[in-house]
């Protein structure tokens, strides 16, 4: 079973790179998909589902740290001030 969900996981990372071309954001077929792996970035964290696919991301709101790993996902159904970066690849 969890090597069933790896697989789809680096098959699910493979296409969004296949969209997104490389690390950073940019435009890209889907709107709103982006790969986001410079960091720290600050802004307003809008509507958005927001699923981890590889490395360990982390996100700031207030003084508060949430870390999201691989299969975690943030759904944010407000406009939220944040600061947001990459961990690990």
């Amino acid at each position: 079973m969890f090597e069933q969900l790896y697989r789809q996981r680096v098959e699910l990372a493979k296409i969004i790179e296949g969209h997104t071309g490389r690390d950073g954001t940019q435009l890209n077929a889907i709107p709103s998909l982006f790969s986001n792996n410079t960091g720290p970035n600050y802004g307003v964290h809008k509507l958005s589902l927001c699923i981890v696919v590889q490395g360990r991301k982390e996100v700031f709101l207030s003084q508060k740290r949430f870390q999201y790993v691989p299969a975690d996902y943030l759904l944010s159904s407000v406009k939220l001030p944040i600061t947001r970066q990459k961990l690990t690849h």
